[in-house]
Parts: structure tokens; C-alpha cells; sequence
């Protein structure tokens, strides 16, 4: 008895330990592996001390107390599974057209729902997919959905690569205001783009800038997902992180390089002659390691250096 009650034990801790983490790498449990290591060796140390002290009592009661531990892992894992799947009833194949966001989608869309503010009133559509593209203002896409508020920004969808407001956005990860129509808030370069003397290469970070309100926030870093090169070259230099605003008119406000050696360049006053010490590369001061969250974008790993790591600025005198 005692012996099936061991096996018992450890096939259940083998279904969490392995299967449980295995499936935490990727997937609906991505990011979940060490949670559920920890959770593991606590349930563990539990069942084991339970063992301990029910040696003397009867099987009966031993599989009272510890049948529901044993079977503890499988109930989470089937639990946190269920929990986790979409919620399908409100997606639905549109039977006739469907405008959404400006855009009108043809039938056969896919369109997702959520309910109404008011309980009498049926569920509204909030996005929508077509396998046709469909015009948005100047804009062919292929997907729209829409935030909870009126002031919340529009997730768009392109159909291909096109130029919005200037910048030539990639297909996914664009967001249009929705106070503005048509305006674009920010997006990911699909292709590189020269401004001045700086190329910005694609899977350059653009945005509104929150400070000015009218001009452009830019940011490239190395590390960003699906970036092709580890360094791009801007002044005959290999950096790894740039960023910059821009005015409405696309001139240049301020600039800050990172370079391979982390040599730092910063440009915030006279524009014009810290670009020529750039360019002549004259001054060089070394850097802190990459900073972390920049505050006007909000971009996870988009990084702005604190006053106090900035170390000396390089500007034009």
C-alpha cells in the first residue's frame, strides 16, 4: 500500500515538475516556469511532511488527506488551461457588411464582440478582421479594433506596408488616434528612413511626442525584438541605441547616440554644431549601460539614461 502511495506521489510530481514547466515555455504558459517550480517544491515539501506523519494512520485516511494533493497538479494545470482559453462565443463570421472604426468590412468578416455599457442593449463589435483589404481613409487594411473609451487610440492592421503622415509603417503594431481620425500615434518603421544626417533603420519606434504634443518621438535600440542587425552605423559610428525628437517639420530637436563600446553622445541645445562634432567624432565620453524604460513613450525597453547616469554631455558649444 505504501509503495503505490509513493509511486502516486512521484507520478504526480512528475506531471508538475516537468510537464507543467515544459508547457510554461511557450504558449499559453509563457513566462510561468519558475512560478510553477516554486509552487512544486512547496507542494512537495507538503506532501512529503504529510507522509511522515500519517505513517501510522490508517490507508484510509491517507488517501483522505493526501488524495487531493497528489491530484492537486493535474486540477491546476487542466484549471489555469480553461481559464486561459479565448472566449469564442462573442467572435462571430459577419452575414452583411460591418463598419467599425471608419472602415467598412465586407461580410464574412471576422467579428469579435463585447457587451454593451447598457445590460438592454446587445453586445458591440470592437474588432474586426478581413481576409479582404478595406479602405481607411488614405489606408488599405486588413484588421481594426477599438479601445473602451472614445479617447483610447485605434489598433490597426495594414494590408501591406504603406506611408502614414511621412513614416512608411509595417503592417502590425500601429495605433491610430481616435480623436484625430487618421492620425497617427505611433508604429514600427517597415523600412529604413533617412532624416538629415541620421538614417533610422526599420523597426524604428515612432511616435507622437507627449511633451511637444505636435512633433515626433524616434527610438531604435539593438536588443529590440525583430531586429535584423545588432548595430547600425550613424556617423561612420556602430550604435546600438539612438533616439531623437523631431519638430512637426522633421527637424531635429534632440539627439542621443550609445555606441558598441557604449561611448554615450547626447544633443539637446545647438543642434547644428554638436551633428559637425558628431561627424568629426572629435569627443567621446563613456556611458553607463544601457538605461532602462523611457517615461514619454511608455515603450517596454525603450531607455532614457537618468540625470544622474548620464555621465558628461557632448552638445555644440
Amino acid at each position: 500500500m505504501r509503495s503505490n502511495l509513493v509511486t502516486q506521489i512521484l507520478s504526480s510530481l512528475a506531471l508538475f515538475c516537468f510537464a507543467a514547466p515544459g508547457h510554461a515555455s511557450g504558449g499559453l504558459y509563457d513566462g510561468l516556469t519558475p512560478w510553477l517550480m516554486a509552487v512544486a517544491l512547496i507542494w512537495l515539501g507538503l506532501i512529503f511532511l504529510l507522509f511522515l506523519l500519517l505513517r501510522k494512520v490508517s490507508p484510509v485516511w491517507r488517501y483522505v488527506v493526501l488524495g487531493p494533493l497528489i491530484a492537486a497538479p493535474a486540477g491546476l494545470l487542466i484549471a489555469y488551461t480553461l481559464s486561459t482559453i479565448p472566449d469564442t462565443a462573442n467572435i462571430r463570421i459577419a452575414k452583411s457588411p460591418v463598419s467599425l472604426g471608419g472602415a467598412i468590412f465586407p461580410a464574412g468578416s471576422e467579428v469579435e464582440y463585447r457587451p454593451s455599457q447598457n445590460s438592454q442593449q446587445p453586445d458591440v463589435p470592437f474588432r474586426v478582421h478581413s481576409d479582404t483589404p478595406v479602405q481607411l481613409g488614405n489606408l488599405e487594411i486588413l484588421g481594426l479594433e477599438l479601445g473602451r473609451t472614445e479617447n483610447d487610440l485605434i489598433q490597426i492592421e495594414l494590408s501591406h506596408e504603406q506611408p502614414i503622415e511621412g513614416w512608411i509603417c509595417r503592417v502590425s503594431d500601429l495605433e491610430l488616434s481616435r480623436v484625430l481620425p487618421n492620425r497617427l500615434f505611433s508604429c514600427y518603421l517597415g523600412i529604413p528612413r533617412t532624416l538629415g544626417a541620421v538614417t533610422w533603420p526599420s523597426n524604428t519606434y515612432v511616435s507622437h511626442d507627449r511633451q511637444s504634443k505636435t512633433g515626433w518621438f524616434v527610438i531604435w535600440r539593438s536588443d529590440n525584438p525583430g531586429n535584423r542587425e545588432s548595430t547600425t552605423s550613424v556617423f561612420g559610428m556602430q550604435i546600438r541605441f539612438m533616439e531623437a525628437t523631431y519638430d512637426a517639420s522633421l527637424k531635429l530637436t534632440k539627439l542621443q547616440l550609445i555606441t558598441k563600446d557604449r561611448q554615450s553622445y547626447d544633443c539637446e541645445s545647438d543642434i547644428p554644431a554638436c551633428l559637425e562634432q558628431l561627424q568629426t567624432r572629435q569627443k567621446q565620453t563613456p556611458q553607463a549601460d544601457l538605461p532602462a524604460l523611457h517615461p514619454k513613450s511608455g515603450l517596454p525597453g525603450a531607455p532614457l539614461p537618468p540625470p544622474s547616469a548620464r555621465g558628461k554631455v557632448v552638445t555644440g558649444q
